[in-house]
């Protein structure tokens, strides 16, 4: 059964993911969607060997990538980065209004 991050931060897990890196949070939402590597990196457009790396905790995505993977995801950037959720817990609008505005940014330059 595939959990999102909410149902990832129960009681009994919240010490454990407060504790846990960026790629380790990242590397138990992949698991927990069921999705392969190649998948996630189709879904947010990048390439499997850097969704790889992220996993890994080789390299962190870029801002762009963060935020399309919070999206995939279903968790806020504060619980991405951090593992708990922001003060408003409404995190996800704020990554679609930021990825826009980045978007934006790259198309004009």
């Amino acid at each position: 059964m595939r959990q999102t991050g909410k149902e990832m931060m129960s009681v009994g897990n919240r010490k454990r993911y407060l504790q846990a890196s960026f790629h380790e949070r990242l590397r138990c939402l992949w698991l927990a969607s069921g999705l392969t590597q190649k998948q996630v990196a189709e879904r947010i457009g990048a390439k499997r060997k850097s969704v790889s790396k992220w996993i890994s905790g080789e390299f962190n995505p870029s801002l762009l990538y963060f935020m399309r993977l919070c999206r995939l995801f279903h968790v806020s950037a504060d619980w991405l980065l951090f593992g708990e959720e922001g003060k408003d817990g409404g995190q996800k609008r704020d990554c679609d209004a930021a990825e826009a505005s980045v978007q934006g940014d790259q198309s004009g330059s």
